[in-house]
């Protein structure tokens, strides 16, 4: 009998409330379960959380299909699927905007699954440094059986701190519309689901790791007669970041309870997955495998799984920087040259250097070496969207340990870590030597876009004696 009834529990699920499969959205997000509402950085994260789409910048195209199992249904022979494609587009000062096109059903000719088209509308926007909102517009229409159609609203508020901590709330189908006929009295209303979570995530040199944690509610059914109550872990590392190749994994466990009348029906399904990810330039190209289980058993006992692929494209970069680092200045060696021996200037602006100074022997203070880089600067800026790129290319051999290159408004007299840390408009660090090409997406370190005009930038490194190193100032435009 607990069998008949949970075969029958599936069916009605998937057969009536087949708008649920909104849920499933994304190769990230089966991978990781509900908690990818906390990072979520593509198109069809908006479907989990649509305020993610306030931190992302350039734009995006997405395709995504699952493939569904059977679960069984009424003993015919169903080939159920999900396909999903998505874009979205960053515009300055305006925020990011995303459309999205979802169709879940059968590829059966005698199917039980009804077909449903989503097309869900959606805007996101950073309103503080930290903080950012966001709202999805959707319009459902079925068919198959019968033709049914509603409008609903997602909203989402996402908070991701310089230090790695994560929060974010979201809420789906707020209005709880019902899907409603022209033709019949028959109709069902949408789930509404509510989220909330919180992670960390921390940039390493080379990796990126994050772990998350999310719960969620959901009320959906004839009059709200089916309810769960769900927890989700999930944790996601990014390998080799730091080269033009990376290797993303990641893994999630959900557990709860949902109910349906008198019936009570624990939930525990893992998910996994594993991403591909590959850099040219200051583009991107992902794919995203995922797989994870349906939350019922079947009525033979199995949880068989679901299979999800994604190619994501992203122009204008799709890895995202969560932490700023923050690292000690090098303490000066004794050893060094001493160029100038000028003390720093105390003032309430930087002190500017005359265009024609001799910056080698007025800039640089006592603790840096001369660095022999020959540098230029690349002005990629287009109506869409900034970008910069930095190219450098070191003229003598020094095995540095780490490196950070400044960028400010004016040259800064008797410059030095101290100085360039509370002028910059920006900084960039990595570990190593520099690369030979480094990427700027003219955004400062409010995350707010750089004006149009003109820009230094210097660039510095320490060696593994803790020596210190820098380069001449080098003039440059931001259109």
């Amino acid at each position: 009998m607990r069998k008949l009834t949970l075969t029958f529990l599936v069916i009605a699920l998937l057969a009536v409330n087949a708008a649920a499969y909104d849920f499933y959205s994304s190769a990230r997000g089966n991978g990781l379960g509900f908690s990818y509402m906390l990072l979520g950085n593509d198109p069809a994260a908006t479907m989990y959380n649509p305020s993610v789409l306030g931190y992302n910048r350039g734009w995006q195209a997405q395709g995504v299909y699952s493939l569904l199992n059977d679960y069984e249904y009424s003993g015919l022979d169903e080939s159920p699927y999900y396909g999903h494609f998505g874009v979205s587009l960053y515009r300055p000062n305006a925020g990011t905007f995303s459309l999205n096109t979802l169709q879940n059903g059968s590829l059966s000719d005698n199917t039980s699954v009804t077909t449903l088209n989503t097309i869900a509308l959606s805007y996101g926007r950073n309103f503080a440094r930290y903080f950012a909102g966001g709202l999805s517009l959707k319009y459902f229409k079925e068919t198959n059986f019968d033709e049914r159609s509603a409008f609903e609203a997602d909203l989402g508020f996402s908070y991701r701190s310089s230090r790695g901590f994560i929060a974010a709330f979201s809420g789906e189908n707020l209005l709880q519309s019902k899907l409603k006929s022209s033709n019949s009295t028959y109709e069902s209303q949408l789930p509404r689901r509510e989220r909330i979570g919180a992670g960390y995530v921390y940039d390493g040199a080379t990796f990126q790791g994050s772990f998350l944690a999310a719960g969620q509610l959901e009320q959906s059914g004839f009059a709200n007669d089916y309810n769960s109550a769900l927890f989700n872990l999930g944790s996601e590392w990014w390998l080799f970041t730091d080269k033009s190749f990376s290797v993303g994994l990641r893994a999630g466990f959900t557990v709860g309870q949902s109910t349906f009348g008198a019936t009570k029906v624990d939930y525990s399904a893992p998910a996994g997955g594993i991403s591909f990810n590959y850099n040219f330039g200051f583009n991107d190209v992902r794919f995203d495998y995922a797989f994870n289980t349906y939350p019922y058993e079947t009525s033979d006992g199995s949880s068989h799984l679901n299979h999800t692929m994604a190619v994501t494209f992203g122009w204008g970069g799709l890895m995202q920087t969560f932490n700023e680092r923050h690292e000690p200045a090098p303490k000066p060696v004794a050893q060094a040259r001493k160029i100038s021996a000028k003390p720093v200037p105390v003032a309430s602006q930087p002190q500017a250097v005359p265009e024609n100074a001799v910056v080698p022997d007025e800039t640089r203070s006592a603790e840096y070496l001369p660095f022999n880089v020959t540098t230029d600067v690349a002005d990629l800026s287009t109506p869409d969207f900034k970008r910069v790129i930095f190219y450098l290319r070191p003229q003598q051999v020094v095995k540095t340990a780490s490196w950070k290159l400044f960028i400010l408004k004016a040259k800064v007299g008797n410059f030095n870590y101290e100085e360039g840390e509370r002028w910059a408009v920006a900084v960039i660090d990595g570990k190593g030597v520099p690369p030979i090409n480094v990427v700027w997406d003219c955004l400062d370190k409010e995350k707010s876009l750089v004006k149009s005009g003109k820009y230094y930038f210097i660039l510095t490194a320490v060696d593994f004696s803790g020596q210190n190193y820098c380069t001449d100032w080098t003039k440059f435009n931001v259109n």
